[in-house]
């Protein structure tokens, strides 16, 4: 029986290694289990990060598209407004050009009006003069008509 009990001592002793390496495995397997886990929770997340990033970058792109249709309305206003500016300017400097060219008018119809003023008021001198030249000739000539006159009645009367 001591050899019986021998074998049962070495059956125990292979049994505490198979339970022993059976733990191992079965912590492994906890372990592999675990880290399974973990490694799914990651991908998980990474699949949330990818969807994330997806999403960002399509509001990215999204985006850059409505930046860029911006741009283009800024620049065509803006081309839009220089061409304006532009017209304004034109419009402007023909303006101030017909500003120029009726001053210079005004100021030669000014001139005109200034001679013909001068020109009138030595016609009224003149007339005045001749006037005068008038008054005294006729005065001159009713002193020589009664005078003559006078001496006519007295022709007569004699």
């Amino acid at each position: 029986d001591a050899t019986s009990a021998g074998e049962i001592l070495a059956l125990r002793d292979e049994l505490s290694e198979k339970e022993l390496e059976l733990l191992e495995m079965q912590q492994s397997f906890a372990e592999l289990v675990a880290k399974h886990d973990e490694v799914k929770a990651q991908l998980k997340k990474a699949s949330r990060f990818k969807e994330d990033s997806a999403n960002i970058l399509q509001s990215a792109v999204k985006f850059k598209e409505e930046a860029q249709i911006t741009a283009k309305n800024a620049t065509e206003r803006a081309d839009k407004l220089q061409a304006d500016l532009k017209s304004t300017r034109e419009a402007a400097a023909s303006a101030k050009k017909m500003a120029t060219h009726f001053k210079e008018k005004c100021e030669a119809e000014h001139e005109r009006a200034a001679a013909a003023e001068s020109a009138a008021a030595a016609l009224r001198v003149e007339l005045e003069t001749v006037r005068k030249s008038a008054t005294d000739k006729i005065a001159e000539l009713n002193e020589e008509l009664e005078s003559r006159s006078k001496e006519s009645e007295e022709v007569i009367t004699k």
